[in-house]
């Protein structure tokens, strides 16, 4: 792995210097500069994954190929485009620079469905696809708004899901119409494809209307003075993460010096995600301790792109307060398009702090750590010079200091009341505190013991005001930033199925979320059954399943990663009570081609799903022997 260098200074095992960097950008530039993007190496087939289309100017045409073959599954390419103008925008496969029969599809950033077709209504009879701007068979799907879109090809007969669901109704396939996402995993991004890709592949051309290229503003430059993550050159095995921090036996941190006002820190090093066959093994974060000698504002920029100079769209940076992994509190964190990443006015007193980054999600087999990064961080100070020294008093009690020791609350304060930074910080500085720092009491569902009963669909939350609960999660459930949830809120259901249950917050809330479940409060020796931080294709928002028993109950428990906010959490109920009838996947009381279906198009699906029949957590032959025998009307 190289790692660039500003001032072109040749280290150990380092293959590029910024001059060489500068050349490659220009090279990449150039070879997109017209308007044709050519893919460049493999697109992915997930958000994480997707190539963004880099270059300037409006764009015209997408050319790759797919590589798909009995053995080795390449049918699906995913891109991240952006649409300028909703009104004009159009993507048709171009019928002469096709080899192969297609399908497009259209994601919205989050992840979820928006628009497909498979043969072009305006060309029909034809074996490609075009999207207009807008659904033909009265869902009202339409592309309304400039931004940030995926767009895929895919092989023939070859479908997004989200839980094991279509996003769209597909059933015939050589339909005309351009579909909205009517299919049961609609309202959910997808996490895969399936169904039984036609055997085909080669060269694709996707023509373009209401495009243009994706310009990030960011490059990538290492300065002279920077610090060198302790893996950067040595792409380590991930059993040996040097710098791993609380992902890794012994907490090993990098220290990278003290932090004053009006100074930075720059580090430069690599970070990946190590998979096998696409499916994630180990995420190799890392972390860094830096000593903040006077308390003040932290901001936090993160740059990463992959080896083609591509900026990553997955990425994650995180800082906290302490050393102790058991005590760190998280003081804020921020995931998406690292060009730049920014994590903007953290508010830190003085002391030890950990910053960490990491990716979120898959990339392609390769490098074990094929990212490159470079990361700034800076101090800058308080309003009043008085804040935020951990001697101080606290704040929410009279004291003969100035100023008090939590800088966010006492530059509110003194903000309003000069006197509490210039002369003492007296009780009414402390009721001044209290009413503007502490706003809003805690929600009713605060503790377990109070959780609120809710049923199926959508239940409106805000977890503003809620205290952190004094419950740890289990090391499986850290993927690089740690086991905390705070501002947590308890919730109790009651399964209406034996089945599978879906709970989410996916793109409905306003926040970082996290959640887990529970057989019972914590407290009242309730095992976790499944928690979920970021599920992929939601960004920073949570979603999770669970295998239910009809009539149990089950705790829910919603909070945040750094901090609070207001959203929608939905649960979503698989199977049925009664008489066992499992095969009946959709319900109708028998177990027929409709549910034959849907355990074919969930096939290879792992983990739980209303399709895994045998409970082996893998959808694949066995169940479909256990349909097959259940064929027929369900048992009254």
């Amino acid at each position: 792995m190289a790692l660039i260098i500003a001032n072109g200074v040749e280290r150990p095992r380092t293959l590029r210097s910024v001059s060489t960097l500068a050349v490659a950008l220009l090279a990449t530039t150039a070879a997109f500069a017209g308007p044709t993007f050519e893919e460049v190496p493999d697109a992915g087939a997930t958000p994480a994954t997707a190539q963004p289309t880099t270059g300037s100017g409006p764009l015209g045409r997408i050319k790759g190929a797919l590589a798909g073959t009995a053995d080795a599954f390449d049918f699906e390419d995913v891109y991240l485009i952006c649409i300028n103008d909703p009104a004009s925008f159009s993507a048709t496969v171009n019928a002469t620079m096709t080899d192969f029969d297609t399908e497009l599809w259209l994601f919205k950033i989050d992840g979820t469905g928006l628009l497909s077709n498979d043969n072009d209504p305006l060309s029909f009879p034809t074996i490609f696809s075009r999207i207009g701007n807008a659904a033909t068979d009265g869902s009202g799907a339409a592309v309304t708004a400039p931004g940030l879109y995926f767009l895929a090809i895919t092989a023939k007969n070859n479908v997004p899901l989200a839980f094991g669901q279509p996003l769209f109704n597909d059933p015939t396939f050589n339909r005309v119409e351009v579909s909205g996402p009517d299919g049961p995993g609609g309202p959910f991004p997808w996490q895969n494809w399936t169904g039984t890709p036609v055997v085909e592949s080669g060269a694709y051309a996707i023509d373009l209307t209401g495009v243009k290229f994706f310009a990030p503003p960011c490059e990538l430059a290492c300065p002279a003075e920077a610090t060198f993550d302790w893996d950067a050159f040595l792409c380590e095995p991930f059993d040996a993460n040097v710098n791993g921090g609380c992902t890794e036996p012994g907490n090993p941190l990098q220290p990278i010096g003290a932090l004053a006002w009006g100074t930075y820190r720059a580090v430069c090093g690599t970070i990946g995600v190590e998979t096998n066959a696409g499916i994630p093994i180990h995420n190799e974060s890392d972390w860094f301790l830096i000593n903040i000698a006077q308390p003040g504002y932290l901001t936090i920029s993160l740059v990463a792109m992959t080896p083609e100079f591509v900026p990553v769209t997955n990425a994650r940076v995180g800082v906290r307060e302490g050393v102790p992994c058991d005590s760190q509190v998280v003081l804020g964190q921020a995931s998406g398009l690292a060009c730049p990443l920014t994590l903007s006015h953290v508010p830190v007193n003085d002391g030890p702090h950990v910053v960490a980054l990491s990716l979120e999600g898959v990339l392609p087999d390769g490098p074990e750590c094929p990212v490159q990064y470079v990361l700034w961080i800076d101090l800058r100070p308080p309003l009043f010079d008085a804040c935020g020294f951990s001697g101080a008093g606290a704040c929410d009690e009279a004291h003969p200091d100035v100023g008090c020791n939590d800088v966010d609350c006492c530059d509110t304060v003194c903000a309003v009341d000069p006197f509490c930074c210039e002369s003492t910080w007296d009780s009414l500085c402390a009721t001044e505190a209290i009413d503007h720092c502490r706003l809003v009491a805690p929600p009713s569902n605060d503790e377990c013991g109070t959780a609120q009963r809710i049923g199926l669909g959508d239940t409106s939350f805000s977890t503003v005001g809620a205290t952190t609960s004094d419950v740890p999660l289990p090391p499986a459930c850290d993927k690089g930033f740690g086991l905390e949830i705070v501002n947590d809120i308890w919730y109790r259901f009651e399964a209406s199925a034996d089945g599978v249950a879906m709970l989410t917050t996916c793109g409905q809330a306003t926040f970082d979320t996290r959640m887990a479940v529970y057989t019972d409060c914590p407290d009242a020796g309730g095992v976790l059954l499944a928690c979920n931080d970021d599920f992929p294709g939601c960004g920073v928002t949570s979603q999770l399943a669970l295998t239910t028993v009809c009539g149990e109950n089950y705790i829910v428990r919603v909070g945040g990663f750094a901090g609070s906010g207001s959203g929608i959490l939905t649960l979503t109920q698989f199977g049925r009570c009664g008489p066992s009838c499992m095969a009946d996947l959709n319900g109708d009381n028998l177990v027929g081609g409709g549910d034959l279906a849907i355990l074919l198009g969930a096939w290879g699906n792992v983990g739980p799903h209303p399709a895994n029949l045998n409970g082996d957590r893998q959808v694949d032959a066995a169940d479909l022997a256990i349909l097959l025998g259940a064929w027929g009307p369900c048992p009254r």
